[in-house]
């Protein structure tokens, strides 16, 4: 865990900026330069709204900014109503694919703690932090408490010998996380120190609940899995799977046809029969393969989006497990 800690002040401030920049034609370079400006120019403004003014919130709790979809279901659950949760990510839009929005970076400049995923998946967030400095802001970094495992694919999103980033499929893990971030909750807030803590613990019994139950419904699943991108080490080591190959080793970028032959070949001699894709990806490549070899295609959630229910971390979760026991009974 890391902290940043400063005093901010409080005046009325308020910065807009509008600027129609769709009315020009830039080179890619100048608008990347561009939108970087805007960014940091709102994040001054934003810095200054907060240090210059009560905000109307201020009241409703303390103050708490995720990172990704995880984070947020994991800290909505251990804060309750006691807190202003915001996730950065916008549903639906997974951490490969986000740009800042100025209100993300109001909510960074005003929030009383920041929890990350880690891993470099949200490396992203550093250059945002910079820009809205903080005394009284707390980071919380989620993977040190968690038990990280190398990444078995050659991708740039985890090449081999760095650690996977989707750490949060073994309930085990998750369960830690949690237990992690109450604990921080508890000593930012002392006040509500015994919610914090009866929350997370009710928490952690439903995922330990939910640990116990995979691990019997997989007991007699089918070991080697073809997933679409590598995701699923945490989740497959776990419950005694494999991933056995990816169909798209490189998030966004399809696989290249010698890459697309190898993998063919994986699939004939291991015999498999089914292969999954994941809910916010395009099914196109998945589509292809299951065509020419004649495979049925599931769906596994990797849990990078979803809905804003408490329970969704177990529903997804038992989905998965349900995809690939159906698999098995094609």
């Amino acid at each position: 865990m890391s902290c940043c800690l400063e005093q901010e002040r409080h005046l009325p401030v308020t910065i807009q900026l509008q600027l129609p920049i769709s009315s020009f034609q830039l080179h890619p370079m100048s608008v990347r330069l561009l939108t970087t400006i805007l960014i940091l120019i709102t994040a001054v403004g934003a810095v200054l709204a907060v240090a210059f003014k009560k905000t109307p919130t201020q009241n409703r709790g303390i103050k708490i900014v995720t990172t990704t979809y995880p984070l947020y279901i994991f800290s909505k659950n251990i804060a309750g109503e006691n807190a202003d949760v915001k996730n950065l990510l916008p549903n639906g839009v997974g951490p490969h694919e986000y740009a800042p929005t100025p209100s993300d970076i109001v909510a960074l400049a005003e929030a009383d703690i920041v929890v990350k995923s880690g891993v470099h998946l949200d490396d992203w967030l550093t250059p945002l932090l910079d820009a809205t400095p903080s005394k009284t802001r707390t980071i919380i970094d989620a993977s040190e408490f968690v038990t990280l495992l190398y990444a078995e694919q050659d991708s740039p999103e985890t090449p081999t010998g760095s650690y996977d980033p989707h750490w949060w499929l073994n309930p085990v893990n998750t369960i830690a996380a949690v237990s992690g971030i109450g604990e921080i909750l508890t000593q930012k807030d002392p006040a509500h120190a015994e919610l914090y803590q009866a929350n997370a613990a009710a928490y952690q019994e439903k995922l330990k609940k939910l640990d116990d139950r995979l691990r019997v419904k997989l007991k007699d699943a089918p070991k080697n899995l073809i997933t679409f991108h590598p995701a699923f080490i945490y989740f497959v080591g776990r419950y005694g799977l494999k991933q056995l190959a990816v169909v798209e080793p490189s998030p966004g970028k399809d696989p290249t046809p010698q890459y697309l032959a190898e993998l063919m070949s994986v699939i004939r001699a291991n015999k498999v029969t089914t292969i999954f894709s994941e809910p916010q990806f395009s099914p196109r490549v998945m589509e292809v393969l299951a065509k020419d070899l004649q495979l049925s295609v599931r769906t596994l959630d990797p849990l990078e989006t979803g809905p804003d229910v408490a329970d969704a971390y177990q529903n997804i979760m038992w989905t998965n497990a349900a995809a690939i026991l159906d698999a098995d009974a094609q």
